[in-house]
This record gives C-alpha cells, sequence and structure tokens, in this order.
C-alpha cells in the first residue's frame, strides 16, 4: 500500500501542525478492491461471493519505515466467478462500502480468484510503506 486517504492526512496536519486531538481509530480492517480506491472511495471493493473485510493489526514501524501485518489475514474463498484483486484498503469499519479509509494501494501482483480460491497474507505479508 502507499498512500495515507484525505481523511488520514488531514488529521496528521491537525495533530502535529495544528495541536488538535483527532480521533482514535478502534480496529481496522482490510478491504480487497479490483482497482485501487483512491484516498477517499469504496469505488472497485471486491463484490466476490463469500468475500468480507477482514480484522488487521500492525507492528511497529521499523527502521526503514515499513509495517506490517502482525497476525495472518485469510480471506473467505471465492464461492462465485472469478475476480481479479488488485488492490487494498484499510477501514475502520468491517461492513463493506462503509467506514473511514485510512491507507490504501495497489498490490505488487494482482490475484485473480477463480472459484473456491482463497487470498492470504501472511504476518508480514502485507507491508506498508510510511515514509
Amino acid at each position: 500500500m502507499s498512500a495515507f486517504s484525505n481523511t488520514t492526512e488531514a488529521d496528521i496536519v491537525n495533530h502535529f501542525l495544528r495541536g488538535e486531538a483527532v480521533p482514535v481509530v478502534g480496529d481496522l480492517y482490510l478491504a480487497l478492491f479490483t482497482v485501487d480506491p483512491g484516498e477517499s472511495g469504496f469505488n472497485n471493493e471486491a463484490t466476490y461471493l463469500g468475500y468480507e473485510r477482514q480484522l488487521i493489526t500492525f507492528t511497529e514501524i521499523d527502521g526503514n519505515g515499513n509495517t506490517t501485518n502482525a497476525n495472518a489475514i485469510l480471506f473467505p474463498a471465492n464461492l462465485g466467478t472469478s475476480q481479479t484483486i488488485a488492490a487494498s484498503a484499510v477501514y475502520d469499519s468491517s461492513e463493506t462500502q462503509e467506514g473511514v479509509q485510512v491507507i490504501h494501494g495497489g498490490l505488487t501482483t494482482p490475484k485473480t480468484l477463480e472459484l473456491n480460491d482463497l487470498l492470504a497474507f501472511g504476518v508480514g505479508g502485507l507491508v506498508l510503506n510510511i515514509n
């Protein structure tokens, strides 16, 4: 992933440059997309039969400006027609088409999910560079 959402960017400016309190985010969920949704959208969220956003937690930032998923993430199997997943985003809601986007970006390699295919990220498999 590569870019903060408009909301996250505003929160960073408000907190660090304007001294304002920003809302504390609770649980975060990884969403899948057929095309990068951009900084404020839900466009092109996965629709394959069985799809659900998945809970995600992150490691502390390392010396290279990277944080990774601290938990293994397994999306449900595709129970319908094929769909190619090309991007992901993190939201504060488990419900599709809802919530506030935190960060988004394209996958290094898009993955076509055929019938009964799964998409998984092992611990450390999803890297966010915060530089």
